[in-house]
């Protein structure tokens, strides 16, 4: 709530520091930066007491991620391309998650988005590419959709828990893509499980010479610019907040809770199947069924997508600002590993810990909001 005229705020006496103290409360930047704020700075003081236990200097070690993720071109570009799929997914999660909807699919929506993209690239190859291109965006957008649509079906008809059908339809994916680059789809000149190239005409321009950096930075700029008009500007958006926040609300205006639903997991698994989209298009060029590097740690773009949009505070500025953060926090935790032998999960303790700090900072905010009252 923002502080009117009558209310009890201490404010500082000096003119130019009370002047920046209205604007901060005018705005209640307190309630989004200071949470994050402690977020990451108890981010750094638990990786630090576990660098240490490493024997490795802290600050030292947050010099080499910063140099790994934006000490040059080449350094910044690959974090920028990190950052491009678990942005993406991050802004399909947090449609699904305006709705109250726990969207844990966005890795198995990923990869049928990237299906869907290598379909119309290989097999209708010579294609021109005002069709091609737009084309294979589509079918990428409707194949991520149909997966996002599955649970949203289930829970609004069936009552059916949308975590464990997301959850588990990940690994239907992840196994009906490794089948295809295996068996039907795979390329018969290489030695390698992947599918043949896709026709150039799919391929995402270079929009940085010399580095990976592709135009998937500009589709997500675009639809973080739509989601925020989305929710901030239509009836659609309106209504799928109304949902998330109070169903009881929404029946009682004559909203249908569920089609409001199903709409946010098409939204969620299309957006997300964008994701899938840039990387067969702007980085492999192929399908493969590592497209989303889970690795050992089993954390795919997917998956960090969901951590980027908490991070994010479900807004779409926040979404980006995070995905940057966690991709330069991967990015340069390569380069600790080669310097200083800390182990690259050290990257995933730092998102761990910002998720949970993050969500649990509306107590702080609580209490800051008495300090200003008081």
């Amino acid at each position: 709530m923002v502080p009117n005229q009558d209310s009890k705020v201490r404010r500082p006496k000096h003119a130019s520091t009370k002047k920046w103290f209205e604007v901060v409360l005018r705005l209640q930047l307190y309630e989004k930066l200071v949470p994050l704020l402690f977020a990451l700075l108890l981010a750094v003081v638990i990786v630090g007491i576990i660098l240490l236990a490493y024997g490795a200097n802290p600050l030292e070690a947050y010099v080499v991620i910063l140099r790994g993720s934006f000490g040059s071109l080449g350094a910044a570009s690959e974090t920028f391309v990190k950052a491009i799929p678990m942005a993406l997914c991050g802004l399909g999660v947090t449609i699904a998650f305006k709705t109250s909807m726990f969207n844990i699919g966005a890795e198995g929506q990923l990869l049928m988005g990237a299906m869907g993209g290598t379909l119309i690239g290989t097999t209708l190859y010579g294609l021109p590419a005002l069709l091609l291109f737009p084309l294979a965006l589509v079918v990428s957008f409707l194949f991520g959709a149909l997966w996002g649509a599955i649970p949203g079906v289930l829970r609004s008809k069936l009552d059916v828990n949308e975590i464990f059908v997301t959850l588990f339809m990940n690994y239907v994916a992840f196994y009906f893509v490794s089948y295809l680059v295996h068996g039907p789809w795979k390329d018969p000149t290489a030695f390698l499980p992947h599918s043949r190239i896709l026709d150039p005409a799919v391929h995402l321009p270079i929009i940085l010479p010399g580095t990976r950096l592709h135009a998937g930075m500009i589709i997500l700029i675009l639809l973080s610019a739509l989601i925020y008009v989305l929710f901030s500007k239509t009836v659609l958006g309106y209504r799928i907040l109304l949902v998330g926040s109070s169903s009881k609300v929404a029946r009682f205006s004559g909203i249908n809770i569920g089609k409001y639903i199903v709409i946010a997991m098409i939204l969620s698994g299309g957006i997300a199947g964008l994701a899938g989209f840039s990387e067969v298009a702007g980085i492999h060029h192929r399908l493969r069924d590592d497209i989303s590097p889970a690795g050992y740690y089993g954390l795919g773009y997917g998956y960090l997508g969901i951590a980027v949009a908490l991070i994010g505070k479900l807004h779409p500025v926040g979404n980006l600002v995070a995905s940057i953060f966690c991709a330069a926090i991967i990015v340069g935790s390569n380069s600790l590993q080669l310097k200083l032998g800390v182990p690259v999960w050290i990257s995933y303790v730092v998102i761990a810990v910002m998720v949970i700090t993050v969500l649990t900072s509306d107590l702080l905010v609580r209490k800051l909001k008495l300090v200003t009252e008081a």
